[in-house]
């Protein structure tokens, strides 16, 4: 998660509400407050907060989209089967397991979801950077990031047109299939070309080239391919309700339920004067 997405996201979503009426529904986040007052799961967000009261937010009813890379990434996790446990990225409130991470992003919140949602885990502190099987594909240290680059790389390449930074599914399914019908190394299979070996792709950036011929080498379907690079459980992601997370080291994790946020030093004094006992 980076600011830009933070500061995305916030502008509309966040609406305050007083003390007393947070006080006044504990008993809807009473699971949320059970693990976070005893210390077994706590859920942070750090926002750079016009106020520093009590926030609600239902992230579901918002779309959001990271503000500093394309969005190609977010629709084909979001529209694919291997996903289909986890809650969708673009209907998310991005969160930690650490304080300390939240608090770099601005005032740190303790975020309280109603029931018993179903969380998404990353397998380590930040989504951009938990996915080692495109790094094994494209260059050490490669993330999602670097996948929207190279796929809007190789179809400007190929098609001469351009892909905008947040298509719709289908407008990138679209896509995905044109680089397939101009794939090289698809066309060399189809008429029986023993060239595969080589690097058939070449661009106008021959930095970027290698990462692009690593990715059409890979097969005829650009989406599959894709999909199958960002598997969650192949790149260790895990799903959890609630009731069943655990504080084990610094995690980005990511949730749609309605939530209560309260800054983290109003929990704290809460806390300690009895006042979160709903």
């Amino acid at each position: 998660m980076k600011i830009s997405e933070v500061e995305y996201e916030q502008r509309t979503r966040n609406v305050a509400v007083s003390d007393d009426e947070f006080l006044q529904n504990l008993g809807s986040v009473k699971l949320a407050l059970e693990r976070a007052i005893s210390g077994m799961c706590r859920i942070y967000r750090g926002e750079h907060a016009r106020s520093e009261g009590v926030q609600y937010v239902e992230p579901a009813k918002f779309k959001r989209r990271s503000a500093n890379t394309m969005n190609y990434y977010t629709e084909i996790v979001d529209n694919s089967d291997r996903w289909s446990m986890y809650p969708k990225r673009s209907e998310s409130l991005i969160c930690s397991t650490d304080f300390d991470n939240a608090r770099g992003y601005g005032t740190a919140y303790v975020v309280l979801p109603q029931g018993n949602p179903v969380i998404g885990i990353c397998p380590g502190e930040d989504w951009w950077y938990s996915f080692p099987q495109l790094a094994e594909v494209l260059r050490r240290g490669s993330g999602p990031a670097d996948l929207n680059s190279a796929l809007q790389y190789i179809y400007h390449t190929l098609t001469h047109n351009e892909l905008g930074e947040a298509p719709s599914y289908a407008e990138l399914v679209d896509a995905l299939q044109a680089i397939d019908r101009l794939n090289p190394y698809w066309q060399g299979r189809r008429t029986g070309s023993t060239t595969s070996g080589d690097d058939l792709f070449h661009g106008s950036w021959a930095w970027k080239d290698e990462a692009a011929n690593r990715l059409l080498k890979l097969g005829g379907n650009m989406l599959r391919t894709c999909d199958q690079l960002l598997d969650p459980a192949k790149n260790s992601f895990q799903v959890r309700h609630l009731s069943e997370l655990k504080s084990s080291g610094e995690h980005e994790v990511w949730l749609s339920a309605p939530s209560y946020m309260v800054p983290r030093d109003k929990f704290q004094y809460w806390r300690v004067n009895g006042k979160l006992q709903g």
